[in-house]
This record gives structure tokens, C-alpha cells and sequence, in this order.
């Protein structure tokens, strides 16, 4: 009898795929967005006109702000930001090893879509902190420009200003999340061990 493989499906290739693509998409996305933003308010350049005109018609919102964190989510860690770096450098490869080594053979597509927008955000994020710590680069944090004064609605509180990264880990772990409710794998079958009764009572009048 052959042993059974403990190769990767073919079948997981395409989302691997996806993966590879989204993460990337993330990444792009994050970096050219930060570039522009940021590049208009130091040159004092007009922002392009499809920002110009979501800025428009937001004005009351006021979401486009550019501003530095040099901390973690709700500024946490801006008093020691080498602390931040030096786990970014922990986490960030630890989350690839984890899908590599567990996730990638995951036939659930919500895995790989919310790792790879997870992944996506924390290496564009991460890309600001260590360009931060070279001598004369960066912006000395995260650059983060999407501001959401909740007022508006009725609800009393300022969102803190985040990211196009920020969205994807967050949106990214909400999709792993609920994937892991709405997209569970068939549980495998048990052979049956009950014993036919006809069967059985044949045998015992031989």
C-alpha cells in the first residue's frame, strides 16, 4: 500500500496566485497613494484631480490630512519608535512563515485573500518605519493621510488618521475571520464499524 502524500494540491496553486497578486496589489496601492498625498503637501503641488474631487466632495469630512505617526495603531508606541521598528521586524516575517508553513494549503479562499491583504498592509507600513531609521530618509513614521471625523454622523469622536495599509489589515482580518465561520471543510467520514445483521446472523448458523 502507498503511503499517502503530503504534497500541496494542485488545486492551491491559483491561490497562491491570488495571494502573490493581492499582497502586491495592497502594496502598490499603499506606497503610490502615500507618494501622491505626500508629495502634494511638500511641493504644495494641486493633488490630482480624482482626489481633488473626492476632497471636494467630502469637504465637510475634511479626509484627506496628511500626517506621521511614528507609532502603531492609535499612535500606541510613539515614544519609543526603535521598539516599533524591531517588532515590525518580528512580526512581519513571522506572518509570512505562518502562511507558508500552515496557510498555504488552506482550501479556504478567505485565508489566502485576507493573509494576503494582511501581509500587503504590514509590508507597506513597514517600508515607512526602516526608511524611517536610515540616516536622512523618510519621515521619521508612517505616513498616514485618510482622516474621519465621525461628527458628521452624529457620533463624537475623530477617527485617528490611517491608511491605505491600515485598511488592508484590517479588512483583511475580518475576511479571515469570517471565512473561518461561513467557509469551514467538510469533516471527514468515518468507515462505518456496524456489522450487517444478516450478514452476522448467516455467520452464526454455519
Amino acid at each position: 500500500m502507498s503511503e499517502p502524500s503530503t504534497d500541496i494540491q494542485p488545486q492551491s496553486w491559483p491561490w497562491r496566485t491570488m495571494f502573490l497578486s493581492v499582497a502586491t496589489v495592497v502594496l502598490l496601492l499603499d506606497l503610490l497613494s502615500k507618494w501622491l498625498v505626500f508629495r502634494g503637501a511638500e511641493t504644495q503641488l494641486e493633488f490630482p484631480l480624482w482626489l481633488t474631487m473626492l476632497q471636494m466632495e467630502w469637504r465637510d469630512i475634511g479626509w484627506l490630512v496628511p500626517q506621521i505617526n511614528p507609532g502603531a495603531a492609535w499612535s500606541i508606541g510613539a515614544q519609543t519608535p526603535w521598539l516599533i521598528v524591531a517588532l515590525t521586524a518580528v512580526l512581519i516575517p513571522g506572518l509570512i512563515a505562518y502562511y507558508w508553513l500552515v496557510m498555504r494549503s488552506s482550501p479556504r479562499g478567505s485565508d489566502h485573500l485576507g493573509f494576503a491583504m494582511i501581509i500587503g498592509g504590514a509590508l507597506g507600513n513597514a517600508y515607512d518605519r526602516f526608511l524611517s531609521i536610515l540616516p536622512g530618509g523618510g519621515y521619521g513614521g508612517v505616513r498616514d493621510f485618510i482622516h474621519c471625523d465621525l461628527n458628521v454622523i452624529g457620533i463624537n469622536y475623530v477617527w485617528p488618521t490611517f491608511n491605505i495599509a491600515d485598511s488592508g489589515i484590517t479588512v483583511g482580518l475580518i475576511v479571515v475571520i469570517i471565512g473561518s465561520f461561513f467557509n469551514r471543510p467538510a469533516p471527514c467520514k468515518q468507515p462505518s464499524t456496524v456489522q450487517n445483521p444478516q450478514h452476522s446472523g448467516s455467520q452464526g448458523g454455519d
